[in-house]
């Protein structure tokens, strides 16, 4: 019945006094959160939404629906500096804050190393042994063990964090297990991969090389007499 309403072009304040659907205005933004808002198909619906569409139904977690309108767009302004003073503030700060982290961090990753440790510097020092490629560590940024490939054993380098910066210094490289189940996992795709493609590559030199020996010739008159049954026949 709500699909037929709204193809009919049924309003939305219509239908909800016709059904149980209740209508509600939403002054919503990207960071609005709240109600309807924390639902990602809403947020979904609303980001794309454009006074050019006509409300659809749409399900959320839980076995709701819903249909939105945009009524409009308001343009975005500054809010009153008295309002948001202690925003303000603290973002400046915590800017400054993070920018002094990292200069420091440079400082220390340019003299750290295994001879010199990040203790020397009164930093804590954590161990992590045994990292492979594709592993994660817990807490840490996703990008830091794929830097840590990256450098050469000895020498440091930074990663931002939200909390402020990480060190990283390599200090061993180890070889691969060649006998491990995801080692040997890994080779059979590899092989996989590289027999179908070598199998393709065949395929094609044969099919070039028949195609360079063959002679090939096209009688002519056979093909306009074949073409002229062809449209005699229709």
């Amino acid at each position: 019945m709500l699909t037929i309403l709204l193809a009919g072009g049924a309003a939305l304040e219509d239908i909800a006094a016709e059904t149980d659907m209740e209508f509600g205005v939403v002054e919503w933004h990207v960071s609005g959160s709240g109600g309807i808002s924390d639902f990602d198909a809403f947020k979904l619906a609303a980001t794309t939404l454009t006074t050019d569409n006509f409300p659809t139904l749409a399900s959320i977690n839980g076995g709701g629906i819903f249909a939105i309108r945009l009524d409009g767009n308001v343009a975005a302004e500054l809010k009153p500096l008295n309002e948001v003073r202690l925003e303000v503030q603290a973002a400046f700060v915590a800017q400054r804050l993070q920018a002094a982290i990292i200069d420091r961090a440079l400082e220390i990753a340019a003299d750290v190393s295994t001879q010199t440790p990040l203790k020397s510097f009164g930093l804590v020092e954590m161990t992590e042994l045994g990292v492979t490629r594709g592993d994660t560590i817990d807490g840490a940024p996703p990008t830091m063990v794929a830097k840590g490939f990256e450098i050469e054993l000895g020498t440091a380098a930074i990663i931002e964090d939200a909390l402020g910066a990480l060190i990283i210094i390599p200090t061993a490289e180890n070889g691969g297990d060649f006998e491990s189940d995801q080692v040997k996992a890994l080779k059979e795709i590899v092989a996989n991969r590289i027999k179908a493609a070598i199998s393709q590559d065949i395929f094609e030199a044969f099919s070039n090389a028949a195609r360079d020996n063959v002679d090939i010739n096209i009688n002519q008159a056979t093909v306009r007499s074949i073409t002229t049954n062809i449209l005699g026949n229709r």
